[in-house]
This record gives C-alpha cells, structure tokens and sequence, in this order.
C-alpha cells in the first residue's frame, strides 16, 4: 500500500490501525490515505464511564440498539446473546 521510499522520507507517524497511517511529508503537509467505510455512526444515545469492583456481576440487559464496549483497565467478561466474550484491558 505505501512505498517504503515514502515511509523513510516522513518525518511524523499516525498509526490509525495495522493498515492505515496518516503521515506528513518534509513539507509538512499532510498525505491523505483513503479509508473503506466499514459502517457508520449517525447517532449517538449516551456516553458513560464506569469503573466496577474486582468481582461486580451486574443483571444484564437488552435494547435495540449497537453497544459500544472499551476496557480501560483490568478486564471483563461481557455476555452478547449466548455469547460470552473475555475483554482485556485495550479492547
């Protein structure tokens, strides 16, 4: 995707995820790489932080819309429908 010769020249970074970056050249000026839209957000309901006991096991719930999960410290097992997923801290 990138020229190796283009990566040496930049002088700053962005890493995005593993396969995108955005970088400046030696002038400065940004280089636009081009994303794939896997999907989008158009709204958005709430926003909360929480930091829970070692051993807290809440009730559950369900609602009929998308739930954003991020894991700021230690880990956490989360249950999707008969799912069960370990999330660790980063995820």
């Amino acid at each position: 995707m990138y020229k190796k010769r283009y990566v040496r020249e930049s002088i700053f970074l962005i890493i995005i995820d593993k396969s995108h970056v955005l970088c400046y050249n030696r002038s400065m000026q940004y280089e636009a790489n081009r994303l794939k839209c896997r999907f989008s957000v158009r709204d958005l309901y709430t926003i909360h932080y929480f930091k829970y006991a070692k051993n807290f096991v809440g009730p559950g719930e369900a609602h009929d819309f998308w739930e954003l999960v991020y894991i700021d410290g230690g880990a956490a097992e989360i249950v999707a429908g008969e799912r069960k997923i370990l999330l660790k801290q980063g995820q």
